[in-house]
């Protein structure tokens, strides 16, 4: 029997995602994405949906701006840059991207000779990602205090659901040395 792939819509998410406490979502220009070499899913999803101005784990997005640039163009980087469109940045200034001709979501890690590392299959899967991590923060906090998800007093059962979800949403996403594995990873270790 074969899984059916459910892709969360713009409405969906902007109906799950918490403003009061994880902020606004910021739309994207629909005509400024029209030059932008990406897929109708992903161009919706951004133009209806948009993304926070930040998200857990430590991303921001240049959302706000309601534009993307490529990365030859906003950091003057060679041209194989071209092909990859500034969503936002990890908490270590990587750049968050989408892939040119497609709705892949992926990070430039400079710190490895600005090396594509795989986030997520599309935006909607990304979006929908970014929604779990945010509801962990938040169940964090209701099970230990207000520090708690900061030092990395996460529940056993909270991390077993994290994985569960991305597993379901994106098996992909969650495949060994992904953004989402190393991040889940990295709160294992600690």
């Amino acid at each position: 029997m074969e899984v059916a792939d459910v892709t969360m819509t713009p409405e969906q998410f902007r109906a799950a995602w918490n403003e009061a406490a994880d902020g606004p979502l910021l739309r994207f220009d629909a005509e400024a994405l029209e030059s932008v070499p990406i897929t109708e899913e992903a161009g919706r999803f951004l133009r209806e949906a948009g993304l926070p101005g930040d998200s857990a784990p430590y991303l921001e997005f240049r959302s706000g701006e309601g534009r993307l640039s490529d990365l030859k163009t906003a950091f003057g980087m060679p041209k194989q840059y071209s092909a990859y469109w500034l969503l936002g940045s990890t908490g270590y200034g990587d750049p968050v991207c989408l892939k040119a001709g497609s709705s892949q979501v992926v990070c430039i890690r400079m710190d490895r000779g600005g090396t594509e590392w795989f986030i997520n299959s599309s935006v909607p899967k990304f979006a929908e990602f970014l929604l779990v991590y945010a509801q962990l923060v938040q169940r964090t906090v209701r099970a230990g205090g207000p520090d708690a998800f900061l030092e990395n007093e996460i529940p056993q059962e909270e991390l077993k659901w994290v994985v569960r979800e991305f597993g379901r949403i994106d098996p992909a996403a969650f495949a060994q040395g992904t953004f989402w594995r190393d991040e889940v990873e990295e709160r294992l270790r600690r």
